[in-house]
């Protein structure tokens, strides 16, 4: 199978798990109903989108997934953007709010794909670092723990090189410390875009 061939089955498995997601949203603006299709979507619908759903800062890109507020959700993900990596590392921003689901395939994919993981505090983050050291680890990862979304992204931004991805796509939900999950998202792409200013 070629590399291209690969690329088109995964992304065709990440749109048929995000349509099972779907899930019909009223936008935070216009207050219209629309229906979410991919964890990638904006807080708002697609007439008053304004938010960028990829950034990139010195060659280096940050995805807000921050609509991935279950596991299943940030495992289509990371699998998608473990893919477009390549050799390049895969920094995920992870954790928050326990919704009662389950992290185990999320520990077991962050286990084996992810070059960094960031986590956000919460009971979420909790479960998830309960199910990764029960795991034998078999990929090498370099694990820190965040108080905010702004210190996420400058550890982000630190151990980035020209060329990785910044996933923020948190498998959880976002209430403590943040208002919701647009909240969480329009954090980080303040704090993304803040950077210009500290570069």
């Amino acid at each position: 199978m070629t590399e291209q061939e690969a690329r088109k089955l995964l992304k065709a498995e990440y749109d048929r798990e995000q349509m099972n997601l779907a899930s019909t949203k009223t936008c935070k603006k216009c207050k219209k109903q629309y229906l979410e299709v991919l964890s990638l979507t904006p807080a708002i619908c697609p007439e008053c989108d304004k938010l960028d759903k990829k950034l990139n800062r010195k060659g280096i890109s940050f995805i807000n997934d921050t609509t991935a507020t279950i596991p299943d959700a940030s495992i289509a993900a990371i699998k998608r953007f473990r893919l477009l990596a390549k050799k390049s590392h895969l920094i995920l921003i992870a954790g928050g709010s326990d919704k009662q689901l389950k992290f185990f395939e999320m520990a077991h994919l962050i286990s084996l794909s992810v070059d960094y993981l960031i986590l956000l505090p919460g009971t979420a983050t909790n479960q998830l670092l309960y199910e990764l050291t029960k795991k034998k680890i078999s990929h090498v990862f370099s694990l820190q723990k965040t108080e905010s979304m702004q210190e996420a992204v400058r550890i982000a931004m630190a151990l980035a090189k020209k060329g990785d991805y910044v996933l923020l796509s948190p498998g959880a939900a976002s209430f403590g410390l943040f208002a919701n999950e647009f909240d969480r998202g329009n954090q980080f792409v303040a704090a993304v875009k803040s950077l210009n200013e500290k570069i």
